[in-house]
């Protein structure tokens, strides 16, 4: 059957206007790669409900760089609404073709891509960036969370950052681009999981936040009360059952429960970051509609998403719960992806699943360690995506790491993003709407390290030599004062001292970790005292508390394993402190106030 909407939640009124879409938009993206010519090519995806009118085949897109209008043509028209079967399992899901303004069907979608010729970009981008955009009439009139929604329009646009003052001609960098469809329909009642599955080719750091709905470059739409810009899907204002939507600022996985039925307008901005400043912000404009009366399928059952089983052990359960993982440098990292689903259509038959997946680092056709990815050996699966299978499939992940995975010791920032991100996306095949799994897979991969020794990073003159550890083992020390390979003597004399250890793997890729250790005379009454630190928690995510009293005055710093300090701030009064985004791995927190020096190790794992 075909499911008609009652309510005609996110269909549109029809309206005149000069641009292509007329109506019935749904949103849209709009992202860039840059050549190896040096051009830049921009991408526009359009989304439409199919029951609205058709499209145009050119359009423009504005900018305030001094080139002005960039003609964008359309080269891909494709439908992405749910496909398969009805609870029965035998009467076939609607397409793009069965919709109408007349007999409207809910989730009926269709993708536009645009792409413009190579486009040369001269100049510097000034400290608010450039930004590049395309107006489209008009967001739905039955969109639940904002007033007058009819008469607002979408304004899609993305910005690009100057980077170290250089000039965008020729191009140095890739906006992140989006790799996952949106989704269009759920059902009330269930979990829900959203991931846009952003990925950036030049391997810079990806951070996600809410944004703001716009329907102009200086125009922020409002949300009607109990809906704001970081929480667009209903929460307990709405319903008490409801769990509010939670975004995961790393890995741009956001998940939810929702039992308030009616059509959500959101906004995801995906910001990427190389050494650390911001050069590209993108943003997906979606709305989501949420039906209720989903028809059950076998045992009267209400059709649940497919089961993916996390890989990996968490270190502070002991417990196999966690999609992330730290490894070392040339270790491999093998683990099995278990993907079930034990719907039945009322027909009994299985439900089909299709497993897709996406990421830099992945090879080609997900099989191959030697090409596809911008660092091989690549990760592979042991079977091609996208795949096809009844009940579920048992993949195992395999990735041979080598220290050119770990953060680049020899670039001035200390590297980009060494923390590589592997999505993979489970759909069944039920109508009205697909339901999905999402598994968002974070690997950390880390360097040389020096291990802090017990007492800390300072020392008296008067204090006996410390034996330094290292990993992996095998490598060389060097720096001073060492006297026996790695043994540290503080009786050399007083001052600061960086010692290194410098690691090779079997490919002759070399990885170096420094450390500074403080030597004090400790003759006089304002000489430092050192301690060890108690953190938690460890792992942390986005903040740690620092066990012990208050410390006035008292700064933290952070510093990596390579010796850098990568941020300084002032400890808060209740001794919480809010972390920064940061590559995950291992570092040196450091608290120095007018007498006293404590250190202790932290794991992050900001995903």
């Amino acid at each position: 059957m075909k499911f008609i909407l009652t309510l005609l939640l996110c269909t549109l009124s029809v309206f005149t206007y000069e641009e292509a879409f007329a109506s019935h938009g749904m949103g849209g993206e709009l992202t860039w790669i840059c050549q190896g010519n040096g051009t830049y090519k921009f991408r526009l995806k359009l989304y439409r409900d199919c029951n609205g009118i058709t499209s145009g085949l050119q359009l423009n897109m504005q900018t305030n760089h001094p080139l002005g209008a960039v003609l964008l043509s359309l080269v891909q028209q494709s439908d992405i609404s749910s496909t398969g079967f009805d609870s029965s399992g035998t009467a076939p899901c609607a397409n793009c073709s069965m919709g109408s303004t007349t007999s409207p069907i809910i989730g009926l979608v269709e993708e536009l891509i645009y792409e413009s010729q190579d486009v040369t970009l001269t100049g510097v981008p000034p400290p608010g960036g450039w930004w590049f955009g395309y107006s489209e009439c008009c967001r739905s009139s039955q969109i639940t969370n904002m007033g007058n929604a009819g008469s607002n329009s979408f304004f899609i646009f993305a910005k690009m950052f100057a980077y170290d003052g250089q000039s965008a001609m020729p191009c140095y960098d890739s906006s992140p681009y989006f790799t996952e469809k949106p989704m269009a329909v759920a059902c009330t009642g269930l979990p829900y999981q959203i991931q846009p599955g952003a990925v950036d080719a030049d391997g810079d750091a990806i951070h996600y936040s809410w944004d703001y709905l716009s329907d102009s470059l200086f125009w922020n739409l409002s949300f009607l009360p109990g809906y704001s810009v970081n929480s667009p899907f209903p929460d307990t204002t709405q319903d008490p059952l409801n769990v509010a939507a939670s975004l995961n600022t790393v890995t741009g996985f956001i998940t939810g429960l929702n039992h308030t039925a009616g059509c959500y307008a959101h906004k995801i901005k995906a910001s990427s970051y190389k050494c650390g400043q911001k050069v590209a912000e993108v943003s997906r404009d979606f709305s989501l509609a949420f039906i209720p009366g989903c028809p059950t399928i076998l045992g009267n059952m209400q059709n649940t998403a497919p089961t993916i089983i996390p890989p990996f052990i968490n270190p502070a359960t002991g417990s196999q719960t966690s999609f992330a993982d730290t490894v070392m440098a040339g270790d491999t990292v093998t683990a099995m992806v278990a993907i079930t689903d034990v719907d039945y259509f009322t027909d009994t038959t299985s439900q089909l699943l299709t497993i897709s997946g996406a990421g830099t680092q992945f090879g080609t056709y997900f099989i191959d360690p030697l090409n596809g990815c911008p660092l091989p050996p690549c990760a592979t699966l042991s079977a091609v995506l996208p795949q096809s299978v009844y009940v579920g499939s048992f993949l195992i992940f395999n990735w041979i790491t080598t220290c050119a995975h770990a953060a680049d010791t020899t670039s001035q920032c200390g590297g980009n993003s060494n923390t590589y991100v592997f999505n993979i996306w489970a759909d069944d095949n039920y109508c009205p709407a697909n339901a999905r799994a999402i598994a968002t897979i974070s690997i950390t991969v880390v360097g040389a390290a020096i291990s802090i020794p017990a007492g800390g990073t300072t020392f008296c003159t008067t204090d006996a030599p410390v034996n330094l550890t290292a990993w992996p083992p095998g490598g060389t020390w060097s720096g001073f004062p060492l006297g026996s390979g790695n043994v540290f003597d503080p009786s050399t004399g007083a001052g600061d001292f960086t010692v290194y250890y410098t690691w090779s793997d079997s490919s002759g890729c070399t990885s170096t970790a420094a450390l500074t250790l403080n030597v004090n005379d400790c003759t006089g009454i304002e000489e430092f005292q050192s301690y060890s630190l108690a953190l938690h928690p460890n792992p942390a995510t986005d903040h740690i508390f620092i066990d012990g009293p208050s410390h006035s005055d008292a700064h933290i710093a952070i510093i990596n394993i390579m010796g850098q300090q990568v941020y300084e701030s002032v400890l808060p009064a209740d001794n919480t402190f809010l972390l920064p985004i940061l590559p995950n791995g291992i570092y040196l927190i450091e608290l120095r106030d007018a007498t006293t020096i404590g250190h202790g190790k932290l794991i992050v794992q900001q995903n």
